[in-house]
């Protein structure tokens, strides 16, 4: 039963990681081949997860004291959602309304259903266990938080849970978990543009096992031949490159949050796209220079090339690198690429001006 292109398992470690989950248990008494290797993956990316064979092995490899975040088998949820419940503190029971849908859930009273979540501390597990006897914990675990007067978190209110059985269970928990994380965005262009397009098209891409890396080489590919767009003399396809770039890496921050993985390569793009529009601008102005004899191409594009790279005390606004590709391109469209390296300038050099007259 994948879930965004991992077993359910590792689906569920890697949520309880990114709700801050430092130590994680895996209570099962049975391990196929495919869970050794989702749990080789998981150590490989710094996730260490201990084996428990048995309840009371579970329970002692939890410290009283410690605060337990429990996912009870095939339950799926939105990483926003849990680190929610947890920052709340325990001992909680996450809920949602008693209906036909959530009919094979636990039910707590006529009006709530137990999703298969909870927040408790060590000690009540521990307690839990050693007078479970022939019990099944989950249920035994829900009495006893339920006797302890544990509040009850709504998931209506806050993302969203489910509880997986089959593969279209499965199927189904990926799309809606798509359609409910937002990887947002630092700019004005892929906040507003990218990011909410590719919010739709993410589940397609999940639903046909796109994977993640195809992304990341994207996002790495574009800027690549933007830059050699550029010292071809290809202006337009350069700034527009710049700003298609977004797509991707706005995709592959979607369906890493989906899959509750890291995303540090994206992360490395965006932070180092300011360095590649400053190589387009120098490359642009170079090839000006070569072609036109325009001195001043190429003084202005060192200028500009220098300040994008440079100087990070500028605001995001100043150093918004798609701004930047959009000026260069409707600059290029007009026949004005000079223009376009002014306008780039002017965005850098006025707020440096205004910071130094206000420190004076």
């Amino acid at each position: 039963m994948p879930i965004a292109g991992q077993t359910l398992v590792e689906h569920q470690a890697r949520v309880a990681r990114a709700a801050g989950a430092g130590h994680i248990v895996v209570l099962i008494d049975n391990i196929p081949a495919g869970l050794v290797a989702a749990f080789d993956r998981l150590r490989a990316d710094g996730i260490d997860v201990d084996i428990a064979r048995d309840t009371r092995d579970a329970a002692d490899r939890i410290h009283p004291e410690e605060q337990l975040l429990l996912i009870c088998d095939g339950v799926v949820s939105n990483p926003a959602l849990l680190k929610a419940l947890v920052e709340n503190g325990g001992p909680r029971l996450l809920v949602c309304d008693d209906a036909l849908e959530t009919s094979a859930l636990e039910r707590i009273d006529a009006q709530h259903r137990w999703v298969g979540i909870a927040v408790l501390d060590g000690g009540l597990l521990r307690q839990t266990v050693s007078a479970l006897g022939d019990w099944t914990l989950a249920p035994t675990l829900l009495r006893v938080l339920v006797q302890a007067a544990a509040i009850r978190h709504p998931v209506a209110n806050d993302g969203f849970a489910m509880n997986v059985r089959t593969s279209e269970d499965a199927r189904i928990a990926t799309l809606a978990l798509a359609s409910k994380s937002s990887a947002g965005g630092t700019y004005l262009w892929d906040r507003r543009v990218a990011a909410p397009l590719m919010r739709r098209i993410v589940p397609i891409l999940l639903e046909r096992k796109v994977p993640t890396e195809l992304m990341v080489g994207l996002s790495f590919v574009l800027p690549a031949i933007a830059v050699l767009c550029a010292a071809m003399g290809w202006l337009v396809a350069a700034a527009a490159l710049i700003l298609v770039c977004a797509f991707p890496i706005a995709a592959g921050l979607q369906m890493a949050l989906v899959a509750a993985r890291e995303s540090g390569a994206l992360r490395k793009v965006m932070a180092a796209l300011p360095l590649v529009l400053a190589v387009v601008v120098l490359a642009a102005g170079a090839r000006l220079w070569i072609s036109d004899g325009r001195l001043v191409a190429i003084v202005c594009a060192l200028w500009a090339a220098s300040e994008i790279a440079t100087v990070p005390s500028l605001n995001s606004f100043a150093r918004d690198p798609y701004l930047h590709a959009g000026l260069l391109l409707v600059a290029a469209l007009l026949g004005w690429p000079l223009a376009g390296i002014g306008a780039i300038i002017v965005l850098l050099v006025i707020p440096q001006l205004w910071n130094r007259l206000r420190e004076r």
